[in-house]
């Protein structure tokens, strides 16, 4: 970083008048966000003068790749410092990160608010010291143009306070990979009743064309054939209008004729079965990990399922190949339950690289790694999720000490696929592949509210796994939920905005869970099968995924009334 002059006591900076050279505040190395791909960051060598913020490939190149005009600039300020365009969003994963607010006289509204990363807080004070004399200088005027200033303008739903600026409301509807941005309206104010105009990409049209034929004949090959290049992307990638009709289907649920070529386009699995070892080699590979552990444990698993009319067989090649495929990986007890659903709709070979579209592409990274921190960090979100929309049940839990996680666990791990009967479990597999993971916290969510009042009543573990092993199984302690109102409950409005909380939360949990990695090695979840289960097994489960790690289980009473040692 270089600077000029004193770093530490920035004076006043003067105006630059016309025709003269621009002077150096400052220079240094930033990371910018690009305005389209929100979650990728480039390196570049930026020079700070009094009017300007010029962005270069590097320190050598003698062209700009963006210059910021600073002449109505309003704010800089730290994304922890304030709510100020996508703070929000990145404050927990670029701690050191500073957003700069241009102001309404931008070309276009979504250039107005520009995201960096200084990398260290040293460096983010002297960039911070050095932009905020720029804005005394420029005298702009308070936000009285702005329409957090009138009194009578409302505030975003997010952020009841007046504080910052508020992207969600002026520039920005978040979504991941694209954008919406208000129609432009030049030197007039932005107001919260102005329409949205969205410029996300939309589904091609061979996508959509190889969608129609399966909806109307179920799909055949030749279909598929011009979507080789398509990766699986979730719905929220796409513009509202080109997935409007095929939300609605799959919320809908699939027909079971429909499902045979249907997962195979959801799941992105034409190119990645165009990609790498055919499956015939991949098959011959996995028979070969005799010495493997994945092998003994896959073969102890295949009569497990309990799903008629699967040949075992098929699912031995299936997930012998995947294992053959992803030796990080191996195999893990619930493939075999998500291996068998698709055999009962798919060819081997399809059902393989649908397989392969699940696992690897559309949960999360480290679901079925070894150490598991990616299911361990969900597992924790649903937590934070749970204390927030649900906070009564949340609160009762923990006095009583019951840590929901070695059921929920097999919740996320298997996709609710024995959890659930099979005509509404294969219907959250149809929205899994259309939308992602974010599903499968709808789902938990929705049977946790509507178990609220039966799991208030729990003092154990014990107790609350009666209710939530199958909540839509009639028992002698309560009656079955009802499915089309938990069906309505996953989609409605009190959800509208989890994938971006998802996105925030997941970032922190992960880095909890990776900096307790750092530590001595814990045992690695074991094989289990909940048709046998132990409660010793169920309870050791529970404090190797304990959401709070660092406690000690003997401290936490279930009886609060009883007084603690």
């Amino acid at each position: 970083l270089e600077l000029q002059g004193d770093a530490m006591d920035l004076p006043t900076v003067p105006l630059v008048t016309e025709g003269a050279e621009a002077e150096v505040l400052l220079s240094g190395w930033l990371e910018k966000r690009l305005p389209v791909l929100r979650d990728t960051w480039e390196p570049h060598w930026c020079v700070l003068t009094p009017k300007s913020l010029a962005c270069y490939a590097d320190d050598s190149s003698p062209h700009a790749k963006t210059t910021l005009e600073l002449r109505q600039m309003r704010c800089a300020s730290a994304f922890r410092e304030e709510e100020t365009g996508d703070s929000e969003l990145h404050k927990a994963t670029r701690p050191c990160g500073f957003v700069l607010d241009l102001g309404l006289e931008v070309p276009h509204p979504h250039q107005r608010f520009v995201h960096f990363d200084a990398l260290e807080d040293q460096q983010l004070e002297l960039w911070l010291k050095a932009l905020r004399p720029i804005i005394l200088e420029l005298k702009v005027p308070p936000d009285s143009e702005s329409p957090q200033a009138a009194p009578t303008s409302p505030t975003s739903p997010t952020s009841p306070t007046s504080r910052g600026v508020h992207a969600r409301k002026r520039t920005f509807l978040y979504r991941k990979h694209s954008y919406k941005v208000r129609k432009h309206r030049p030197r007039v104010q932005v107001t919260a009743a102005d329409d949205w105009f969205d410029v996300a990409p939309a589904r091609s049209e061979s996508w959509r064309r190889a969608w129609k034929c399966i909806l109307e004949t179920g799909g055949a090959e030749e279909d598929l054939k011009e979507l080789t290049e398509e990766c699986w992307r979730p719905a929220s990638y796409f513009s509202t209008e080109s997935t409007l009709e095929v939300s609605a289907k799959v919320h809908e649920g699939l027909h079971d004729w429909q499902r045979r070529k249907g997962w195979f386009l959801l799941s992105g699995a034409i190119s990645k079965r165009t990609r790498g070892p055919s499956y015939e080699e991949l098959v011959l590979a996995g028979k070969n990990l005799d010495h493997e552990e994945a092998v003994r444990v896959i073969q102890a698993d295949l009569h497990r399922t309990g799903m008629e009319g699967v040949d075992e067989a098929l699912l031995e090649n299936v997930l012998l190949a995947f294992a053959a495929k992803n030796p990080k990986i191996g195999y893990c007890q619930s493939m075999s339950f998500v291996a068998a659903t698709l055999l009962m709709y798919m060819e081997e070979e399809s059902a393989f690289w649908t397989l392969c579209g699940l696992l690897e592409d559309i949960l999360p990274e480290d679901y079925f790694s070894e150490r598991m921190s990616g299911l361990r960090a969900d597992l924790r979100v649903l937590q934070k999720l749970l204390s927030e929309e649900i906070p009564e049940l949340a609160e009762h839990l923990d006095l009583q000490g019951i840590d929901l996680s070695p059921i929920t666990v097999n919740w996320f791990l298997c996709l609710f696929l024995n959890t659930l009967p099979a005509d509404w479990s294969h219907r959250v597999l149809d929205s899994v592949l259309h939308e992602g993971s974010v599903v499968l916290f709808r789902m938990a969510l929705g049977i946790l509210w509507l178990r609220r009042k039966d799991l208030l009543s729990c003092s154990s573990l014990p107790d609350a796994f009666s209710f939530l092993r199958s909540p839509m199984a009639v028992s002698d302690d309560a009656p079955a939920l009802d499915a089309a109102e938990l069906w309505e409950l996953m989609f409605a409005s009190w959800l509208n905005d989890l994938s971006n909380r998802l996105r925030v939360l997941r970032a922190e949990q992960l880095r909890l869970v990776q900096a307790e990695d750092g530590e001595p090695r814990r045992k690695i979840l074991p094989s289990f099968s909940w048709s046998d289960i132990e409660w010793s097994s169920v309870l050791s489960m529970s404090s190797w995924l304990s959401l709070s790690p660092k406690s000690d289980p003997t401290d936490r009473a279930r009886d609060p009334s009883i007084p603690r040692g």
